[in-house]
């Protein structure tokens, strides 16, 4: 069982590019007034009988402010990054640097990553988030899910208490610091039954486990008709169209009556009538 919520936030207006389009004018700084979907789920309610309680997203919509409003984000990739610098040292842009590239794509990371870790911490766990979708304009959007990414970023072992702490000090604190190992896994192709992706060692147990428990083709193969009786042969000669009559067979229904003679209830079939030199017609009292 699980149960879902979702919540807009406006993530605010920045400024970003990719450098990598050399075939597009989104090569040049431009910018948009980015909002996002969430998806919060849970496979149980709170006290409240919520999933989330939005009145305790205050520190999560702070750090997006802190991110996104009214900054230019450069890939940290991005050739043109010491000529960014250059204009934060000259006070010409509040600069945020995203490791992972720019683009509405990878804010929608982003944003997955950070609202992920801080409802996990804010619920003890209880809640994760399923999935983001951030708005460039009404027109366009670009959605990051927990089946997208096939694998799980994290091993969920995250010193909570820590980051908690540093929660208080204000919204730059990075989830990801606190991280205490990371969570080492083949990629995933497929859902499981609780929507979660399957391992794929966990997947090939299954699949064996399954052949197994399938019948051997030889064994799954048609078994051999058995030979018919004598009295079987004669009941399935009785009912071919057109059989011809045997001793052992006898006489068998034919056509339908074309028209009822009350005084002969036989006619119409090979009943109607003795038939001279026909041994098998049954003798009518």
């Amino acid at each position: 069982m699980k149960f879902q919520s979702t919540k807009v936030i406006e993530l605010g207006s920045c400024a970003f590019r990719q450098p990598q389009a050399n075939h597009s004018h989104c090569r040049f700084l431009h910018g948009y007034r980015l909002t996002a979907k969430f998806w919060f789920a849970a496979s149980e309610l709170d006290e409240n009988n919520w999933v989330v309680d939005f009145g305790g997203l205050k520190g999560l919509k702070e750090k997006f402010k802190n991110q996104f409003d009214h900054t230019t984000c450069v890939a940290a990739d991005d050739p043109a990054l010491p000529v960014f610098k250059e204009l934060e040292k000259a006070g010409a842009c509040d600069l945020r640097i995203m490791s992972n590239g720019t683009g509405v794509e990878r804010v929608a990371e982003w944003c997955y990553d950070t609202a992920d870790f801080f409802i996990k911490a804010a619920t003890n766990d209880r809640c994760w988030v399923e999935k983001v979708e951030v708005f460039e304009h009404e027109d366009n959007s670009a959605v990051f899910t927990r089946i997208v990414t096939q694998t799980m970023r994290f091993n969920e072992e995250v010193d909570w208490d820590a980051y908690r702490e540093a929660e208080a000090c204000g919204p730059q604190a990075d989830p990801k610091d606190f991280v205490k190992s990371t969570y080492k896994s083949t990629p995933c192709h497929e859902l499981g039954e609780t929507g979660d992706p399957i391992d794929e060692n966990i997947k090939r147990a299954r699949d064996q486990a399954l052949a197994a428990a399938q019948p051997d083709a030889k064994e799954a193969a048609a078994p051999v008709e058995k030979p018919l009786s004598r009295e079987e042969e004669d009941e399935a000669q009785r009912n071919l169209p057109g059989a011809q009559r045997t001793k052992s067979v006898g006489a068998r229904t034919g056509p339908a009556p074309v028209q009822h003679d009350f005084n002969d209830p036989f006619a119409g079939t090979s009943w109607q009538s003795d038939k001279p030199g026909d041994p098998y017609a049954p003798k009518r009292g």
